[in-house]
């Protein structure tokens, strides 16, 4: 998949929930698919506040009716997934988000 590293920047990380120790961010995309994206205690990615690139992140994907999109065999999120990881997610939610459903049951 090319990685379109831009499309990361595009998220903006506030404190999850009035905790200073999570963060998160979400963004919906023109064809109407979304991304939750957090880290911190608590969460399944670890922040790394003085090297930003290095931390993890615990991702959720949704359709356009807020569904989420099972992104593990048994679980709606996938944990600890680096930068680049987020970003081809991400990349795959805008371009071809039918590509995620290989967890989909029939």
């Amino acid at each position: 998949m090319c990685m379109d590293n831009a499309i990361f920047n595009e998220l903006t990380f506030t404190p999850h929930r009035g905790s200073n120790a999570c963060i998160q961010a979400n963004k919906k995309f023109d064809n109407g698919y979304s991304i939750s994206v957090v880290s911190g205690e608590g969460m399944y990615g670890n922040i790394n506040f003085d090297k930003f690139n290095e931390s993890t992140f615990e991702v959720a994907a949704f359709d356009t009716n807020s569904n989420f999109i099972r992104l593990t065999e048994f679980d709606d999120v996938i944990g600890h997934q680096t930068k680049n990881q987020v970003t081809n997610i991400m990349t795959a939610l805008r371009d071809d988000p039918e590509s995620l459903r290989v967890y989909e049951s029939d």
